[in-house]
């Protein structure tokens, strides 16, 4: 049976934590959050430093997050 870590959950919910923070005090460029969390998750996902992979919790989350998505307009 393979054993589940929750290294890669805790570094995206970081993440998710320290981007808008970071992105509010940046007075000279004003990005805005989205961009900034779309930029963090391709520095530490397998585009960068390959610190988040493939985990069955995060596609968990990744599926409840498209669907609230989806949802979330209507």
């Amino acid at each position: 049976m393979e054993e589940t870590s929750f290294i890669p959950l805790l570094i995206v919910i970081g993440l998710a934590f320290l981007v808008p923070v970071v992105t509010s005090r940046i007075r000279r460029v004003r990005i805005p959050t989205v961009v900034g969390e779309i930029v963090a998750g391709m520095v530490v996902g397998q585009s960068g430093l390959r610190l988040v992979g493939h985990d069955p919790v995060l596609e968990v989350l990744s599926l409840l997050g498209f669907a609230y998505l989806c949802f979330f307009p209507g």
